[in-house]
C-alpha cells in the first residue's frame, strides 16, 4: 500500500493507495537496524528540484556503492545508519537519502523537505523495486530524497 499524506505530516494520518509503493507516510514506527545506535522514522519520498535539504553530510556512492550493489540491503542499512549519526551530530532532525548513496540535511529541514512535492522515485531493499511499506530502509533515485526523522534518544536508567 502507498501512504500518501496531506502536504504536511503533522496529522500523522494515512491515505492508502493500492499499488504497495510508499510515497510518504508517518506512522511513527521507529526504524530499528541491528548495530545502529540511532532510531528514526520514515517520512516518505520527495522530489528534489530546488535542493530543499542543502547540506551534503555523506556520500557513499563512489566509495562503498561499487561493492554495495552485491549486498544492496546491507549497504542501504549502513548508509541510513551513518546518515542518521551524522544528522544527530550536526543537530538536525530530518535527513534524506538520495541518488543511491548520498545523505542530505540542513537548517530548517523540517520546513523544506517537501517543498518540491511527493515522488515515486525511491527504491527499497531491492535496488530495482520501488520502496514498499514493508521496506525498513529506502533511498531516492537522482533528484529524489527518501526522508527520515530522527527520534530523540531515550535516556537509559541510571543516567
Amino acid at each position: 500500500m502507498d501512504f500518501l499524506p496531506s502536504r504536511r505530516l503533522q496529522a500523522f494520518s494515512y491515505f492508502l493507495l493500492a499499488s504497495g509503493v510508499v510515497l510518504a507516510h508517518s506512522d511513527n514506527i521507529p526504524v530499528r537496524l541491528e548495530e545502529c545506535q540511532e532510531n528514526f522514522v520514515q517520512v516518505g519520498c520527495y522530489k528534489d528540484k530546488t535542493r530543499p535539504l542543502p547540506k551534503l553530510l555523506l556520500n557513499m556512492r563512489n566509495s562503498e556503492l561499487r561493492t554495495g550493489w552485491d549486498n544492496w540491503e546491507e549497504f542501504l542499512k549502513r548508509l541510513a545508519c551513518r546518515c542518521a549519526e551524522k544528522t544527530r551530530r550536526e543537530a538536525y532532525t530530518y535527513f534524506g537519502l538520495q541518488f543511491y548513496g548520498e545523505c542530505w540535511s540542513g537548517v530548517k529541514e523540517n520546513v523544506t523537505y517537501d517543498n518540491d512535492g511527493i515522488s515515486r522515485g525511491c527504491v527499497g531493499e531491492k535496488p530495482r523495486k520501488r520502496c514498499r511499506h514493508v521496506d525498513r530502509v529506502c533511498v531516492g533515485k537522482a533528484k529524489r530524497n527518501f526522508i527520515y526523522r530522527l527520534i530523540k534518544p531515550t535516556s537509559s536508567a541510571g543516567n
